[in-house]
């Protein structure tokens, strides 16, 4: 318990954040998805311009930069519409937890009222699901100027009834500028592992939820490493072993190229590390990878990796910047 009440304590890292799953990404990071990304850009961009904006569907293995690229341009839109005066709003939830359609009502409300001084003014249980969406819509038209809700795992908001609840969440959601809720632009992005996720939904979603899909596919070695060269900045100078990256690398690709698991292992190295060295006189190398597999064989897929580029190291020969 000592080292609990010790003033420092000595590290590898220079910022773990980067090696973070919640931490949300620069765009000088995205590696190997051009082809995404620019459908994305293009699609959202008209947002800016306070035109409508298609709805979309996000599909592919974890770990391949789904969530990654829509939070990456909904954060330059974000950006760029402060800087004009304006509020953007992107409510942004997993829909593995709230199980049924009013709680992810519940949370989407949340995460409107997080950066504004306003009050759910809804309790979680006890209302209708109705009188949440009129709060929702209540709150987009007095502070927001546009919406994008993102909608992480939407397969997983299954409920108790035999019909799943992403139907009828997605109908709600998608109908919001038709049925003149709100004025602004607003858009549903959906996010699935599910390739064939849109041949689930029933007859009212599917009339409603017209998106454009994007597929995103498996990350490559070479992709890997670059991604995971891009987070090098996360430790020390000199702290990380030059054969670290193309052994995590390796190990990715034979995880269908899963860049979560793979920065998870990487940031495991470091922890792995410090553990060993107990003073942060280590360093990460392949060496402790090698002699010990438990992350390997059990890192976490559900990690996300959103990161930060520092300029440190020089960029990837795959840099991609976003422009609006």
């Amino acid at each position: 318990m000592d080292e609990l009440q010790s003033e420092s304590v000595e590290t590898v890292f220079e910022n773990k954040d980067l090696v973070r799953p919640d931490t949300i990404i620069d765009e000088d990071r995205i590696v190997g998805r051009d082809d995404q990304l620019k459908t994305v850009i293009t699609n959202l961009k008209p947002a800016l311009q306070g035109q409508g904006i298609p709805d979309m569907l996000l599909t592919g293995p974890s770990g391949t930069g789904k969530s990654l690229i829509i939070h990456a341009v909904c954060k330059k839109i974000v950006e760029l519409s402060e800087a004009q005066g304006m509020r953007f709003g992107v409510f942004s939830i997993n829909c593995e937890g709230p199980g049924t359609t009013s709680r992810a009502v519940y949370r989407l409300i949340q995460e409107a009222t997080m950066n504004i001084e306003e009050e759910p003014g809804v309790p979680e249980s006890g209302v209708s699901t109705d009188q949440k969406l009129e709060r929702l819509w209540e709150i987009m038209r007095e502070h927001y100027v546009g919406v994008i809700f993102v909608l992480d795992e939407i397969d997983m908001l299954d409920g108790p009834y035999s019909e799943p609840e992403y139907n009828s969440l997605l109908y709600q959601l998608s109908r919001a500028r038709d049925l003149g809720r709100f004025d602004g632009p607003v858009s549903v992005t959906a996010i699935t592992n599910y390739v064939d996720f849109m041949s689930d939904l029933n007859s009212r979603a599917n009339s409603s939820f017209n998106p454009d899909e994007v597929f995103f596919e498996d990350y490559d070695a070479t992709q890997l490493r670059h991604i995971l060269r891009n987070r090098e900045d996360a430790f020390k100078q000199e702290a990380l072993a030059s054969d670290v990256v193309p052994l995590v690398a390796a190990f990715g690709s034979q995880t269908h190229g899963d860049a979560r698991k793979a920065i998870d292992l990487l940031r495991w190295s470091g922890e792995l590390a410090i553990s060993r060295g107990m003073n942060g006189c280590w360093k990460p190398t392949s060496g402790l990878l090698r002699n010990d597999t438990t992350p390997i064989e059990n890192c976490d897929t559900s990690a996300g990796c959103r990161l930060k580029r520092s300029s440190v190291f020089s960029p990837s020969p795959q840099r991609t910047i976003i422009q609006m």
